[in-house]
Order: structure tokens, then C-alpha cells, then sequence
């Protein structure tokens, strides 16, 4: 049995906000090459008469009382939209742990896209991209770390809003979660209920200990454009494997 190392347990104090902003987060990470296809963005912003925009509302798939809960610039970025999103987002990780179990893990997965990064730090320069897969039945979550000695890093995932599975997260290699979403305290807050392999017409559970873990994201309004992203991964058996938790600003 693989046992824990140390968690990384000191989490930096960020006591001003705008330090964050005062970082060159554009200059460190901007010029890094992101995966996303070019020419497919170009279409989206284009539009066309012939291609019928999705809306990709979340507040389809939450509760009218607990959306109507929401602040109104989490509502924004994530109820309907007359194009499909297309939007960056410039901030910073102030703290990426993992287990040593995570960051076995992690390399293990690589197969799959690696849908978490191996590395650690703290005050990681990070940009999220948001863009419509090429198929347009979902939003590609693209997530560029630039760690330090140029550890720079790309992960995604999908969101897939569905008619008749509800919202799903694809994270690659025919590796995807059932995902429950509601709010709690004015917060958005995404918990994944079950793990599931995928392979055309053939869908196979996986049991929970032979998942990631359950998956907690928290989106947090902190006002000013700014918002607060909270990822955590535990395992019913090995306990915490990852944690990030990091302050964005909406594309300007």
C-alpha cells in the first residue's frame, strides 16, 4: 500500500487583492502555447447564420431558487449566452498541492491528457481559456500553470450539458463524473457524484475507491470582476490527493 507523504500544509497569506493583479501574470503565461484550436475559435467569434449558437445555461441544471441565490456576475459567466463562451481568465494559483499518491498519480494519467498537474507551488501564475468544442456540445475548461523553472503546464477538461445525463465533466481517456451542482452561501459549487468509463455505445461505473476521488470546485464572487476558484480531491481511502485554490479576474 502506498502511504501519504507530508501534505504541503503552509498556505500563502494574500492580504491584498491587487497584489495579485500587480503580478505580470499576462507576460510570464500569455506567450505560452495553449491547445486550443485557432481556426475553431475564429469560427465562434464569426458566428454564422447557418450554425445556431447553444446556449450552455447552467442554470438549467440547478434548482430556480438556488440559482436566483447566486450573485449576479456568477449568473453572468455561467447562465445563458447568445454565443457559446469565449473568454480568458488572468490569475493566480496562490496554492497547488498534492499527496505523493496525487503526484503519482498525476504522471500515471498522463495517457489520459493528464487532467491534473504532477507539480506543486504557490503564487502560480495561471490562465483559464474557455472555448466550445469542436463537436459544440460542450465547453472546454483549459487551465496553463506557469511553475516555476519553466514548469509550465496545460491541463483541460470538458463540461458536457446534456439532455438527458445532466451536466457531465469529461477529464480524457474515456474518464468522466456525473456532476451535482447547487448553491451554497451565494457560492457555485460543483461536487462530482460518480466516476464512469466511456468507450462508444459501452459506459462502465467505476466503484469509488477505484476513482480520483470526489471532486469539490467552488466558485466564489469576491466582487470587482474578481472571483476565487477552489479545487479539491479526496479519495474515500487515501484521503486528500489535490488541492488548488487561486483568485481570478474576468477578461477585460
Amino acid at each position: 500500500m502506498i502511504f501519504f507523504a507530508h501534505l504541503i500544509s503552509v498556505i500563502s497569506e494574500i492580504t491584498d487583492r491587487k497584489l495579485v493583479a500587480a503580478m505580470n501574470v499576462t507576460n510570464q503565461v500569455e506567450t505560452l502555447p495553449f491547445q486550443a484550436n485557432v481556426k475553431t475559435r475564429r469560427i465562434i467569434k464569426q458566428g454564422g447564420a447557418a450554425a445556431k449558437p447553444r446556449l450552455y445555461d447552467l442554470g438549467n441544471y440547478m434548482r430556480p431558487e438556488d440559482w436566483r441565490r447566486l450573485p449576479p456576475a456568477i449568473q453572468k459567466r455561467f447562465g445563458a449566452h447568445e454565443d457559446p463562451p469565449q473568454t480568458d481568465y488572468y490569475g493566480n494559483m496562490e496554492i497547488v498541492r498534492r499527496s505523493f499518491l496525487g503526484f503519482c498519480l498525476a504522471h500515471l494519467s498522463r495517457p489520459l491528457g493528464a487532467p491534473v498537474p504532477p507539480f506543486a507551488g504557490k503564487n502560480v501564475p495561471t490562465i483559464v481559456r474557455l472555448y466550445e468544442t469542436p463537436a459544440k456540445d460542450g465547453i472546454v475548461w483549459e487551465r496553463r500553470y506557469a511553475f516555476s523553472n519553466n514548469r509550465a503546464t496545460t491541463i483541460k477538461s470538458i463540461k458536457l450539458y446534456t439532455d438527458t445525463e445532466g451536466l457531465l465533466e469529461w477529464v480524457g481517456g474515456g474518464l468522466g463524473m456525473y456532476l451535482d451542482v447547487f448553491e451554497q452561501d451565494q457560492k457555485l459549487h460543483f461536487v462530482s457524484q460518480s466516476y464512469f468509463w466511456r468507450k462508444g455505445p459501452i459506459t462502465i461505473p467505476l466503484p469509488a475507491w477505484l476513482s480520483p476521488g470526489r471532486t469539490h470546485v467552488i466558485h466564489t464572487d469576491e466582487g470587482n470582476g474578481w472571483f476565487r476558484f477552489t479545487m479539491s480531491i479526496i479519495h474515500p481511502l487515501f484521503g486528500e490527493l489535490y488541492f488548488q485554490d487561486g483568485l481570478f479576474k474576468d477578461e477585460e
